[in-house]
């Protein structure tokens, strides 16, 4: 059994020597994962799969989850296709993929969903297992300095409150007050940081701090 409260499924064990696969699937609790792991591995040994399973078997789980992915592999984990229908894989295969293996790009969907469906029964996954894992994720991929996902903005926060602002002679209310130091302060310590990391070690001045920030 592949499902387990309180354990992720991450395969079955392979022997070299005999080129056997263990019948009983390979698990680790979750209370492995409590503090700090790391994936260590050559290129191509498989580290994004097998993290990718590790997210997948703890969204499965119920277990929300952050993501920051520089690379862009982690993505992957919004493609799940239950019914390995054809139709669904094609968007995201290539004319030069196809064209490498000599077949249209509807053979080659058809080719890859194949693939897709044997490998996983393989593991004993099934079509259910993926629909399982595609109703409880609720996957959002956001891309700052991108439109090609949700944007994000880090300066949203600095809009000018609603109401009218053509009197600039009453004082700011308390809150709006703190609300600008903290801001104020969050850009003073961000660009207090990169001056100190990219100045030269001659120059030794300091940037003035902005009004209460320090307080």
């Amino acid at each position: 059994m592949i499902d387990q409260p309180g354990k992720l499924y991450l395969g079955r064990e392979f022997f070299p020597s005999s080129q056997q696969t263990a019948d009983e699937p390979f698990t680790i609790t979750l209370r492995d994962l409590i503090t700090h792991a790391v994936c260590l591995g050559m290129t191509g040994t498989g580290k994004t799969g097998l993290g990718i399973n590790v997210l997948e078997e703890l969204l499965l789980q119920g277990i929300p989850l952050i993501i920051i992915d520089p690379k862009g592999d982690i993505t992957n984990l919004a493609l799940t296709f239950p019914a390995f229908a054809p139709y669904d894989f094609k968007p995201w295969l290539t004319e030069d993929e196809a064209t490498h293996s000599r077949i249209t790009l509807d053979e080659l969907a058809v080719r890859t969903a194949q693939k897709w469906r044997e490998g996983l029964a393989g593991s004993g996954i099934g079509p259910e297992r993926v629909q399982a894992l595609r109703d409880r994720a609720s996957v959002r991929i956001f891309t700052p300095g991108s439109d090609s996902g949700m944007a994000v903005n880090l300066l949203q926060g600095l809009n000018p409150p609603a109401g009218d602002r053509t009197n600039r002679e009453s004082p700011e209310p308390p809150d709006l007050q703190l609300r600008l130091d903290k801001i104020l302060f969050s850009i003073y310590s961000a660009a207090r940081m990169t001056l100190r990391t990219h100045r030269h070690h001659h120059h030794r001045g300091r940037w003035p701090c902005p009004r209460g920030c320090m307080r």
